[in-house]
C-alpha cells in the first residue's frame, strides 16, 4: 500500500493499492468505500504510476469522500437497513424484511429485501447475494430492451448479449459479434446505461475508435459526451 497525499491534514491521507494487470490498456483508478485502487498495465514504469496518481488525486480523494458521505454504491460496504443502494443513477435507502415468500426484491421509493425469518442467522450476506443477483437481473432486462430499441436501427445485432462481473470494463464487443455489459451499469442513469449499450453495437460496424465510429455512436446517442463524462466522474460509485 502506499500512501496518497491530500491537501488536507496528514492525518486524512488515505492509501491506495496498486494491482498490475495484463488486460488493462491504460492506469486507471477505482474508487470503492474504504478503498482506492490504482489498475495498472503491465508496460507501465513506476514513474508513469506516480505521475498518474498525482493527477488523479484531487478526484480520487473527492470519490472516496462522497462514499464516505453515504452518497450510496451499487452495493454497499455493509447490506444493512438504512445502507444507499445506487440504482438508476439515484441513491435509495436499503430496508430488509422479514417475508416467507423471500428471498426477493421489492422496487419503490426504497430498495426492500424480503428474508424468510429463519435466515436471520445469516441475514447479511443473503441480503448481500439477493440484491446482487436482482440487480444483475434487473440490468440484464435493461441491456436486452435496449438492445431491441438500437440494433434494427444500425442494421446490426449482437451473437449473444451477456451480463457479467467485469472488473476495469463497463462493456465490450467480442470478435465473433458477443457484447458483454458489466451488471453495475444499472446503478448508472439509464442514459448512461444506453450510451454503453449503443457504444458496444456500434462495434459491430467499426471495431475501432476511429471518426466513423463515432459518427455511428453520434447517431443514436448525440449527447454521448455526457454520458461519458458521467462515467469519468462517477464510475467508482458503481464499484
Amino acid at each position: 500500500m502506499a500512501a496518497l497525499s491530500a491537501t488536507a491534514p496528514p492525518d486524512s491521507d488515505a492509501l491506495y493499492a496498486v494491482r498490475r494487470s495484463s488486460r488493462a490498456r491504460h492506469l486507471q483508478a477505482v474508487v470503492r468505500a474504504g478503498r482506492i485502487e490504482v489498475v495498472v498495465p503491465r508496460w507501465a514504469r513506476p514513474g508513469h504510476v506516480e505521475a498518474f496518481v498525482r493527477g488523479a488525486r484531487p478526484w480520487m480523494l473527492e470519490q472516496a469522500a462522497r462514499l464516505a458521505a453515504g452518497e450510496g454504491a451499487i452495493l454497499p460496504a455493509a447490506c444493512a437497513p438504512g445502507a444507499r443502494v445506487l440504482y438508476e443513477g439515484r441513491p435509495r435507502a436499503l430496508a430488509i424484511e422479514p417475508d416467507e415468500t423471500g428471498p426477493r426484491v421489492d422496487l419503490g421509493e426504497q430498495i426492500t429485501v424480503r428474508l424468510p425469518a429463519a435466515a436471520a442467522a445469516d441475514r447479511e450476506p443473503l441480503a448481500r447475494a439477493t440484491l446482487q443477483a436482482w440487480l444483475e437481473e434487473r440490468a440484464r432486462l435493461t441491456a436486452t430492451a435496449l438492445v431491441a430499441r438500437h440494433a434494427p436501427r444500425l442494421g446490426a445485432a449482437p451473437t449473444a448479449l451477456r451480463i457479467k462481473a467485469q472488473k476495469t470494463l463497463w462493456g465490450s464487443c467480442g470478435r465473433r459479434g458477443a457484447i458483454h455489459l458489466n451488471w453495475r451499469l444499472i446503478g448508472a442513469p439509464p442514459e448512461v446505461f444506453e450510451y454503453i449499450v449503443v457504444h458496444e453495437l456500434c462495434h459491430l460496424k467499426e471495431r475501432n475508435h476511429g471518426p466513423r465510429f463515432w459518427r455511428l455512436v453520434g447517431g443514436l446517442v448525440p449527447d454521448y459526451e455526457r454520458h461519458r463524462s458521467w462515467l469519468r466522474a462517477n464510475g467508482s460509485l458503481l464499484g
